[in-house]
């Protein structure tokens, strides 16, 4: 009797998920049409696949268990585990190229199929790879089946469509009662940066890695790049625990997943598991130049409703200009004052001239020493407007 009710309740639970999933894709699918239909997006052949796969995201991410296993992991922690490919150096530096020959062969070969609408391509000659690694060991490269992939990366050139269409999934997937982030890269990078610092536990990547999972079904990212050799180094480890433990990746990016981190330091080293893995768990899509440019149409959109009249002021006439400006912002917003906006690793930066959520700069000060994209989205995170004289020609 018992078993017979278990099993009734899983058929159950099944059909809700079923039904679930089917209404959560059927609305992202709907939602995109409605934009094309009322004008807001060009008729895109190739968005409207793009989006199709994203709908398979959105499905897989449903179909995640709520519980992975009850059994300790690492650490000692339910459903913790640990990178299980070898990232990093490899046994000989050949073999690596290779590998990273094999997935490029791979990309190139799934991207045809996309753009044409063929039917899917399982096998590449092992010319190709040959052409590629420069050698002879393998008879023919396997496809990953793209059923099994749950990610999407998303490259192509500024305006088209990219950002767009990760925000529609990011959108349906909160909707849809999924646990979601979305984060542009680099500020995903330093949040993660500072969380690996003050983990005092040993393997601090996989601790945060196996804590993101924990908490996160869906990760956006917006802009995604790779600069630096630590985030190389960090990447695979991070990225593989997220696929494994069942974490939907959605990432944009002007960069095509093989040419990331191009002439980056000890590149061969790291980059070949990462482009490995994504390829197997992310259907990688290219989307072209667009007649166009979906973020210049926003811009001219938001300028036409924006009360300001103009956004640039140049010159000593501009500085005056700007100064007049700012004295009436003052007399609504309270005098001003000395502020200290703290910065990454403990630094802080000293803005002399700040009232409420504005703040006022010169050019040098802010452009003319030693900053980083950091102390920028530090200080758009605590000022909501910047007024910057003094703006060089």
């Amino acid at each position: 009797m018992g078993s017979r009710f278990g099993v009734r309740c899983q058929g159950v639970a099944r059909a809700a998920h079923w039904s679930r999933s089917f209404s959560s894709r059927a609305k992202l699918l709907e939602s995109y049409r409605s934009q094309v239909d009322a004008g807001k997006l060009e008729k895109d052949g190739l968005q409207q696949r793009v989006v199709g796969f994203l709908a398979d995201s959105l499905d897989k991410a449903l179909q995640r268990p709520l519980e992975e296993t009850v059994e300790p992991g690492f650490a000692g922690r339910r459903g913790w585990i640990l990178p299980q490919e070898t990232l990093g150096i490899s046994s000989s530096a050949a073999a690596e190229h290779r590998l990273a020959a094999e997935w490029t062969a791979k990309l190139a070969a799934e991207n045809r199929r996309k753009l044409q609408g063929g039917s899917e391509t399982k096998v590449l000659p092992a010319a190709t790879v040959a052409k590629e690694s420069g050698t002879e060991e393998k008879s023919q490269v396997e496809v990953p089946n793209l059923s099994m992939k749950s990610g999407v990366y998303l490259h192509g050139p500024v305006g088209t469509g990219k950002t767009m269409l990760m925000n529609l999934f990011d959108e349906h997937s909160r909707e849809a009662g999924l646990r979601t982030s979305r984060q542009h890269f680099y500020e995903f990078m330093i949040s993660l940066h500072q969380q690996i610092h003050q983990i005092q536990e040993e393997r601090p990547v996989e601790v945060a890695a196996n804590s993101l999972s924990d908490d996160l079904d869906v990760l956006c990212f917006d802009e995604f790049q790779i600069t630096d050799i630590q985030d190389a180094a960090i990447l695979p480890r991070l990225f593989e625990i997220l696929f494994l433990r069942g974490v939907t990746v959605v990432m944009t990016s002007n960069t095509a997943p093989q040419l990331l981190y191009s002439g980056g330091l000890n590149r061969h080293v790291h980059l070949p598991a990462f482009v490995r893995l994504v390829g197997d768990h992310c259907t990688v899509l290219g989307l072209g130049a667009k007649s166009v440019d979906y973020r210049r149409k926003a811009e001219a959109e938001e300028l036409q409703s924006s009360d300001v009249l103009d956004s640039f002021l140049v010159g000593e006439e501009g500085n005056q200009e700007l100064e007049s400006r700012w004295q009436e912002w003052l007399k609504q917003a309270g005098p001003e004052e000395e502020v200290f906006v703290e910065l990454p690793m403990g630094r802080r930066f000293l803005i002399r001239r700040a009232s409420g959520s504005a703040c006022f700069l010169d050019f040098a000060e802010l452009c003319g020493g030693d900053r980083g994209e950091a102390d920028f989205m530090a200080l758009a995170q605590r000022f909501q407007s910047i007024f910057l004289c003094s703006v060089p020609r």
